[in-house]
């Protein structure tokens, strides 16, 4: 009987072994592709922030909600004419591009801007 008690004893005592080797856990993602709608809001703002930036906001446009609007709706037709996905790299470098335009530049269309004409895959 007491044997039996040594045996479990020892048992239990090799369950509680720790292992000095640490575990990772290695987790993909697949791509972000943003939708038509997202990518225009993401420009659009881009654009009429820029535009606020550079005083157009009160001269070009009344105010944000008529920026927003004039610009919205240009952007979404831009975009309309992808016949794919949109290409979210290529969105992040249009938009760094967008806000850091000098405000001398004109900001009538998003084709003026290389990086943006590359949005469509």
């Amino acid at each position: 009987m007491i044997v039996r008690h040594l045996i479990f004893a020892a048992l239990a005592l090799a369950g509680c072994h720790r292992s000095n080797e640490v575990s990772t856990t290695t987790t993909t993602s697949a791509a972000y592709t943003p939708t038509h709608e997202e990518a225009a809001l993401w420009l659009t703002n881009a654009r009429c922030d820029r535009a606020a930036e550079c005083f157009d906001v009160g001269t070009d446009y009344a105010d944000r909600a008529e920026c927003t609007a004039v610009v919205g709706r240009s952007t979404r037709t831009t975009l309309g004419a992808c016949r794919g996905d949109v290409n979210a790299a290529e969105l992040e470098t249009c938009v760094a591009r967008i806000r850091g335009e000098p405000c001398n530049h004109p900001r009538d269309t998003l084709d003026r801007i290389a990086a943006c004409r590359r949005l469509c895959r």
